[in-house]
């Protein structure tokens, strides 16, 4: 049994479970290095989210890309040339690698975190695709964690137990909230479905 947090696209494939977690966990620590630094030079505060970290370093680039042409011009005007400094080299590059979010795995909706094709596939693609990826990922089933089913409820596609390839879609993490579900997955294997019920 593979644990997703969305789904996995056939993009994935020829890759192992282990690269992927790897691919994801080195980039979310890239993000949040990128954020203690722009909190640390007073661009951003601790709180800023992926729009306005973005908003702020493209006007950062923009204002480096302004002055830049200032100077040049003002080079030019005294029969100069304007070289750009090594330090504001680094710096714009450093704000570009940034601004390069949108080619990471964990924005795209191509990637672990945000493809949705396990809850959007019809029965047939779903019958189709999935058995390619269990195959590729050498597991039985998939079991995703980040896409509500219907009303709350546990999803189950392409079959309910072993031989059968199957998925299980179950919602958020359990609250407080009756019906909520989660799926257990047991040695047998068949799966069980476990909701929590109105004490009251």
């Amino acid at each position: 049994t593979l644990f997703v947090h969305g789904s996995l696209s056939a993009s994935q494939v020829g890759r192992t479970a282990d690269e992927i977690e790897r691919q994801v966990h080195d980039e979310i620590v890239r993000f949040d290095g990128f954020r203690r630094e722009f909190v640390d030079e007073g661009l951003a505060l601790p709180f800023f989210d992926l729009v306005e970290l973005t908003a702020v370093i493209r006007a950062e680039v923009e204002a480096i890309d302004a002055a830049e042409d200032a100077a040049r011009a003002a080079a030019e005007a005294k029969g100069k040339s304007h070289t750009t400094s090594a330090k504001v080299s680094a710096r714009r590059t450093r704000f570009e690698q940034f601004l390069d979010w949108k080619n990471w795995s964990i924005f795209s909706g191509d990637g672990p975190l945000w493809c949705r094709d396990f809850a959007k596939w019809s029965d047939d693609e779903a019958a189709a695709e999935l058995p390619k990826l269990l195959a590729a990922f050498g597991v039985e089933r998939f079991v995703v964690g980040h896409t509500p089913g219907p009303k709350g409820s546990i999803v189950v596609r392409a079959g309910g137990s072993v031989p059968t390839p199957a998925t299980i879609t179950p919602p958020p993490p359990p609250t407080s909230t009756p019906g909520s579900g989660t799926g257990q997955i047991v040695a047998n294997p068949t799966i069980n479905h476990l909701y929590m019920v109105d004490a009251s």
